[in-house]
Parts: structure tokens; sequence; C-alpha cells
């Protein structure tokens, strides 16, 4: 028996989920407390039609006939599933005399709205309508609604089983009526077409656009980021073969060029932010992107990937460097992989900044600073309880919740044994002169303080 405080839609949906967890006979009795409930509704608004402020307005009286209407459809289908066809039936067609799907003047010459309008939901009641006719004997009209019910499904391109399902009612309902013959036949082969077409415009569609990508291939994308010695830049290619990639590095150049489809694209090529170390510059590749990380010269933030290159100072100790060693190419890791020490003159700066601070390490002794100092007093004892939660085990940590959160904050154990079975809700201890209540005022179980 539903309870008098649900309303309307609250057992329709009740109701609802009954009828996925296939408990039709409980479901049936949920749509008819909501349909019991509408129509009281219904009625008390007839009866308040003299008065000049009527219980319900217009949009409210819609939205009863609605819950109806749906209340009536699903119950149907829920008669269906108990193969109580007549009941089915009869909820069908009070439902269809609601008229859901047309528009119709009232006796004022109003206009009254449709009560359905998706294409989805008349879909599924028509097919409804159609199984219900169809066990009780009325082919005839049951392949009308089954049509109508094809019609809309068509009109949706929407994919799946329903164009099968819907072929087999209405061959069923034409072989009851000896009706299979040569013109319905090329009516449902006309239909067919018409679905086969849907599905082949989608597919030429996705192959049109892989044939366009292979013979116009794209710029390669990439994308980097970076921490106080390293920028790793990530070129967003998949399966990319070494004889296919070449990248130069020098020491403020860096210059990437990669085949695709045939069609040499030169990726990156220009100055960067700084200076960096050829010697520890990596290529890797793998199979969804090829990964290049430059190591910096100086440990600091780059603003951007390209810049104005290292200072002058810098490639005139590079320079001589490089005299020293004799060392003009360092050998590459992969054969498409070269790295040279050429220097290019460029006028710039050393620092990002416009004072010479190393700002990024002054930003490191802070934070070791912060480090070293001691905390006291609640800071001490919370660091304290979250240094031993982070140690601890699982049940540890469990026992340290429970016992924290259901005592209000009055009590810490870190004993699982103790703590999982004791109920801390009703043996907590307020404080003196005070007493745990709820939000509403009503005093809670409690331990009494002695």
């Amino acid at each position: 028996m539903a309870s008098p405080e649900l309303k309307p839609h609250q057992l329709i949906s009740e109701a609802d989920s009954l009828f996925v967890d296939e408990n039709f006979t409980s479901a049936v009795e949920k749509y008819s407390c909501a349909l019991r409930c509408l129509s009281e509704s219904l009625s008390s608004e007839k009866g308040d039609q003299s008065s000049p402020s009527s219980s319900l307005s217009e949009d409210s009286s819609q939205g009863v006939l609605l819950m109806k209407y749906r209340a009536l459809s699903h119950r149907s289908a829920s008669f269906l599933k108990l193969k109580r066809y007549e009941e089915a039936l009869k909820d069908a067609t009070a439902a269809l005399d609601l008229k859901p799907f047309e528009e119709e003047e009232d006796e004022g010459g109003c206009v009254r709205r449709r009560l359905i309008t998706d294409c989805f939901e008349q879909e599924i009641f028509l097919k409804r309508l159609g199984m219900a006719r169809y066990f009780t004997g009325d082919v005839m009209t049951a392949e009308d609604a089954f049509l109508r019910a094809f019609e809309l499904f068509k009109n949706s391109e929407r994919m799946g089983d329903d164009n099968a399902v819907y072929q087999d009612w209405i061959k069923k309902c034409r072989a009851s009526l000896n009706r299979a013959d040569e013109s319905n036949d090329v009516h449902m082969k006309e239909l067919d077409k018409e679905l086969s077409k849907i599905k082949e415009n989608k597919t030429s569609a996705a192959a049109k656009t892989m044939l366009i990508k292979k013979q116009h291939p794209t710029m390669p994308k990439y994308q980097y980021y970076q921490s106080d010695n390293f920028v790793t830049i990530s070129i967003l290619e998949k399966k990319v073969q070494e004889e296919d990639l070449n990248v130069t590095f020098s020491l403020d150049k860096l210059t990437v060029i990669l085949k695709k489809s045939g069609v040499d694209f030169t990726v990156i090529c220009g100055t960067l932010f700084d200076a960096v170390d050829v010697s520890k510059c990596k290529v890797k590749i793998k199979d969804e992107k090829v990964l290049i990380k430059l190591k910096k010269k100086e440990p600091h933030n780059w603003h951007e990937l390209f810049g104005s290159g290292a200072a002058k100072e810098k490639k005139d100790d590079d320079k001589k460097d490089e005299k020293n060693n004799n060392s003009g190419v360092v050998p590459a890791k992969t054969p498409a992989v070269t790295k040279t020490t050429t220097a290019a003159p460029s006028p710039t700066t050393n620092k990002p900044y416009a004072s010479h601070r190393d700002w990024n390490a002054i930003e490191r002794e802070l934070k070791k600073q912060e480090e070293s100092e001691k905390p006291e007093g609640d800071e001490a004892l919370n660091k304290l309880f979250q240094d031993i939660y982070g140690k601890a085990d699982e049940d540890t940590r469990r026992a340290m919740i429970k016992s924290f959160q259901t005592s209000g904050g009055t009590v810490l154990s870190t004993n699982w044994k103790d703590v999982k079975e004791k109920d801390y809700e009703k043996e907590r201890v307020a404080p003196k002169g005070m007493e745990w209540k709820s939000w509403e005022g009503q005093r809670l179980p409690q331990k009494d303080d002695d």
C-alpha cells in the first residue's frame, strides 16, 4: 500500500523503478495508486470551476493530464509483460483518449496544447498500443499503430534493432490478414532501402574523412613543459620512424624536421629562450609521440620556448670550449638526429629579469627555512596527528576516522579493535553545562557527565 504522503509523480517514479527491476505486479499497484490520486485532482478541479479562484491553473491541469497519460501508458506496458492483454489495451485506449498528440479547441475556443511532443515517446506508446491490439485480436488497427511507430523511428535516423522489430510486427499483422501481397512487399523494401542509405551515408562520410587526411597531411602539433633544469617538447605524432625524423641542436637553436606521408614538415625552427647543454639534450621516439628533452645551461624558468638566445659571454665561452676540445659535432643517439654547437650572433640579456638576482635560488632558500621551522601549539598537535595518520596502516586510519567523526571530535583512538564495536554517538560526553542536540533542537543520545 502506498504511503499517503507520496505525490503522483513520486508514485510514478517508484513504479518505473519496479518496472526496470522486472517487478511488474508491484509496478501495476504503484501506477494504480498514482492514477487514483490524479483522478481526485481532476475531480477537485472540475468541482472548483465555478469558483473565481480555481485550485488548479491551466498549466497545472496540463501537468495532471500528462502524468495521467504516462501512468496509463506505463501501466499498459506492465500489463503486456504480465500477458494481461485486455487490461493493457484498456489502458492504452484510455491514454489515447486523452489525445496526447493532437491540438484541439475547448468549449471556449482556446487551443489546448499537445501533451506529448517528443517523437521517441510517441513511438514507444504507439508500439505498445499496436502490441495490445494485436494480442486482443484487433490486427488491422494494430498494423496501423506499428506503421506509425515505424515512420517515427525512420525519421529519427536512430540505428538499432528496432528496424527489424517493427518489420517483424508488420509482417505478422499482414500475414494474419492475408495481405502479404506484392504492393506491401514493395513498400517494406522501400523502407529498407531508405534505412540502408542512412547507414551508407554515415560510413562513406567517415571513409572520405580518412582519405582526405592521407592525401593532405597536416602539420604535426607540439607542446612543451619545463622544470628548473629541463624543457621537454612533445611532438604529437604517432608511430614516427627514425629515418623520418631530423633533430638538430645547437647552443641556443633548435630545428625539428619530420617527414609525413612523403612531405617534409619543419615543425620547429628558431632561437631558443636561453642556452642549452647540447651534450645532455636527448630525443626519444615513443609509439604515440616524440619527446625532445633540452638541458638548460642555467637553472631558471623560461618565459617561453623561443627568445633571443644565449648571452654574448656564453657564446664566447662556448667557442673557447669548442676549440679546446676540438669537437665540432657531438654524435647523435639515432642516425637521423644530429647535435651541433654552431654559435650564431644574437644580442641579448643574460637573465629574464631586470636585476641579476637568482630568484629561483631565493625561493628554494625560503622553502628550506619554512621546512626547518618547528610548529608550536595547536599547529604542532595537528602536525603530530597528520604524521601519525600518514604513517599508519589501514586499521589505524579507520579507527582514527570513526572515533573522531562519530564522537563529535572528542575522541581520537588508533586501536581499531576497540573502535570497531563501539558506538561513540551514544556514549559521547558533552562539556559541562552543555548537551548534544540535532539541528532541529532534539536531544541526541549521550552519556551524562557526572
